[in-house]
């Protein structure tokens, strides 16, 4: 009786110093890509951009989502030749903790409240930060590309205050 007690006090022991080790399948990962031929680079003209906006009065803006006007900026690429495709710019940046669709003012003393920047496509709609603008096509063989935006301030509270209002951001390009 003693050795089948001692057998079975080492099966529950090995069972339990075992059943950690248990592996268990809970999700799965895509992993997605395309490998190209090859990319277009930034043209050194357009890798630091400065977008000058207007003076705009804070009693402008009335309500929240109210836009003064837009202003253009436009981003080159160069040595494309040989790339498939279409490219696409992602705007990153520090998003606006009320409107998350546009970039928050840089901020700080002296700085301007209740508005945020956005970032618009060629037909002038908005280009939420982390999100693709539209694409551009890459004509085979096409050395060069320009890639046109525009900058806008938006009103996202009901009282907007006066002071300096810069915002920044960075760009990826994406290629399909």
């Amino acid at each position: 009786m003693k050795k089948i007690s001692t057998i079975l006090f080492t099966a529950l022991s090995l069972v339990a110093l075992f059943s950690e080790c248990i592996l268990a399948h809970d999700g799965t990962i895509y992993i997605t890509g395309v490998i190209h031929k090859k990319t277009c680079s930034i043209s050194p003209d357009s890798q630091t951009l400065t977008v000058t906006m207007d003076n705009v009065q804070s009693t402008y803006f009335t309500r929240p989502g109210m836009g003064a006007d837009y202003h253009p900026f436009t981003l080159s690429v160069e040595n494309c030749a040989g790339t498939e495709g279409s490219v696409s710019i992602t705007f990153d940046g520090t998003p606006d903790t009320v409107n998350p669709d546009l970039l928050t003012l840089i901020g700080g003393e002296g700085y301007a409240t209740g508005i945020g920047v956005g970032i618009y496509n060629q037909d002038k709609t908005l280009i939420a930060i982390g999100s693709h603008s539209q694409e551009t096509l890459i004509i085979p063989n096409q050395s060069d590309a320009t890639l046109h935006f525009y900058a806008r301030y938006v009103a996202t509270a009901s009282t907007v205050t006066t002071g300096t209002a810069n915002a920044t951001t960075t760009f990826i390009l994406n290629y399909a």
